[in-house]
């Protein structure tokens, strides 16, 4: 619930700040901010700002907004394939983000998907994971409050291109981490509906 919730927001947020307006070409506005104003190194940068028709920089918003929307099956059923399927939609959504306009502070949300499944595993590695997650958990609230409240505390350390880099390893080692738990066929514990 608490993903779904994050997810519907951010569409309403877009909904009534512009985004559903056929005049608005929100994503474009960002790619141009990142790639121009701020010279952020984007991946396919050099294809993308190639595309000069307004009908596909729209589509690239209402495309954003269907698929946030999409989160709110969650709210309606508790199936586990459902929440497989939309969850891995949204790793391979935040990779394409990344890779596409160069918007990133994705990384972490693979594994947080991940937190969102119980594991059907021994006794005892189901005790490692529970205080494997707590410890995470504890340690992450414990750098939050050290470094005062600040989120991205170890990324304003680092130069522009090594922050780049940086988020994109993250990313991608946490997307793998995600799509390995499925294809290893973790038995994830729920109604199967």
């Amino acid at each position: 619930m608490f993903i779904a919730v994050g997810f519907v927001s951010s569409f309403f947020a877009k909904a009534f700040s512009g985004w559903l307006s056929p005049d608005s070409l929100a994503i474009k506005s960002y790619f141009l901010e990142f790639y121009n104003s701020f010279n952020v190194p984007i991946i396919f940068g050099n294809q993308i700002i190639k595309i000069s028709n307004d009908y596909v920089w729209k589509l690239f918003d209402y495309a954003a907004l269907i698929f946030e929307l999409s989160l709110l099956l969650l709210f309606f059923t508790n199936s586990i394939r459902l929440k497989k399927i939309l969850f891995s939609l949204a790793v391979v959504f935040h990779i394409c983000v990344y890779a596409f306009f160069g918007i990133g502070q994705f990384f972490l949300y693979p594994v947080l998907y991940l937190f969102c499944f119980k594991f059907q595993l021994h006794e005892k590695s189901n005790k490692r994971l529970e205080y494997f997650k707590g410890a995470i958990l504890v340690a992450l609230i414990f750098l939050f409050i050290q470094n005062n409240f600040l989120v991205q505390f170890f990324q304003n350390s680092l130069s522009l291109g090594q922050y780049l880099y940086f988020e994109l390893g993250l990313l991608m080692i946490t997307s793998g981490i995600w799509f390995s738990s499925l294809v290893q066929g973790f038995n994830f514990r729920g109604n199967e509906n």
